[in-house]
């Protein structure tokens, strides 16, 4: 029975089809022809036909299990904005009897984390929400799980797996954006720094996506009047080594902007910028962190990327849970908009996030 009183066998009498069809089209499941898909939609338009979803999920014997894996997020607020963002979601699934388990692991060992998501999978959860900063970890376990399990990524793809969705921005046109913002600041040629600070930029395809399409837009729009070098920095090396090399870069080389690709790494060398007392640079980087606010309000950052990391982890885990207790089909990719943030709508979107 649905919502407003009217039964399968209503709708495949109306549509003339068999109740199976009408049960198949339903549930998405098994092959349907065009012709009577159509005349099933019409039928439950014409009956304004709503299953009853919590009924539906009530008869189900099984209560389905969901183990997301996310980096530690003590101390590191993206993450943390990642994990409000699955708590809720998972709660909000609660009364269908899902089950949702988080395990945060540490960033900065490998090979602990692919034990666990090894581990994980041989648990043989029925999905899987997973941000995927070890991408060589994540990429050998999962492959070696041959595509059994439904797997949804956030904020990093892992498309030689072809998981069950990506949600996140499509992160060469963010690079691109950066690009477009910084060569529309600066009025002259000179250096630009390029800044993966935070994340190993050897196990970070994410992050170099995001350089790829800098330097893509920079090759196809510099002119004659502003002569481009870029300098790449990255976390390969210590945190520390790279603050030095920085704040030597910014003392001798004509630096005019500064690109940084990772949120926790903008508030590091927003914080060297401000030091130096070179407020004439144009400097771009991620999300609407406390740090990174102040940072923006005062100068110091122009603008800020938004990439949203409390929707993005919420988003990633509504898609398994509708794909595993709707037998929803899902997006293979849920591209999220590339939010520019200055100091004028700032506090806008800080309003937004806290609701």
């Amino acid at each position: 029975m649905s919502e407003n009183g009217s039964r399968i066998k209503d709708i495949a009498r109306l549509a003339g089809v068999s109740i199976g069809t009408v049960d198949r089209v339903l549930h998405k499941r098994g092959r349907v022809s065009q012709q009577s898909f159509e005349k099933v939609e019409a039928a439950m338009a014409q009956l304004q036909y709503k299953p009853n979803v919590l009924a539906s999920s009530l008869r189900r014997s099984k209560a389905f299990n969901v183990r997301v894996l996310l980096p530690d997020s003590s101390g590191d607020e993206y993450w943390q904005k990642s994990k409000i963002g699955i708590l809720r979601e998972a709660k909000s699934w609660s009364h269908f009897g899902c089950q949702v388990e988080l395990t945060e692991f540490n960033i900065d060992d490998h090979v602990a984390f692919y034990k666990l998501i090894s581990q994980v999978i041989n648990d043989k959860p029925d999905g899987l929400v997973l941000s995927p900063i070890h991408y060589k970890e994540s990429l050998q376990a999962l492959k070696e799980n041959n595509n059994q399990l439904p797997v949804a990524l956030f904020n990093a793809n892992i498309a030689e797996i072809e998981p069950l969705c990506f949600v996140g921005q499509d992160l060469r046109k963010s690079g691109r954006v950066a690009a477009q913002l910084i060569f529309n600041s600066i009025e002259k040629g000179g250096s630009i720094a390029i800044i993966h600070a935070d994340e190993d930029i050897a196990d970070a395809p994410h992050l170099m996506e995001k350089e790829n399409g800098f330097r893509e837009y920079f090759e196809e729009v510099e002119n004659r009047d502003k002569k481009i070098a870029f300098i790449r920095l990255s976390a390969s090396q210590s945190l520390s080594e790279l603050v030095n090399e920085f704040t030597l870069v910014l003392e001798k080389d004509n630096v005019k902007a500064v690109f940084v690709t990772t949120s926790k790494g903008t508030s590091i060398i927003g914080n060297v910028l401000k030091k130096s007392g070179k407020k004439d640079l144009v400097m771009v980087g991620y999300d609407i962190l406390e740090e990174n606010v102040n940072l923006l309000k005062d100068g110091t950052i122009r603008y800020l990327i938004n990439q949203n990391p409390q929707l993005l982890g919420a988003m990633a885990l509504s898609h398994v849970l509708n794909y595993l207790v709707h037998n929803r089909t899902t997006k293979n990719t849920e591209l999220f908009p590339i939010d520019i943030v200055t100091s004028e709508n700032v506090s806008s979107y800080v309003q937004f996030n806290n609701r």
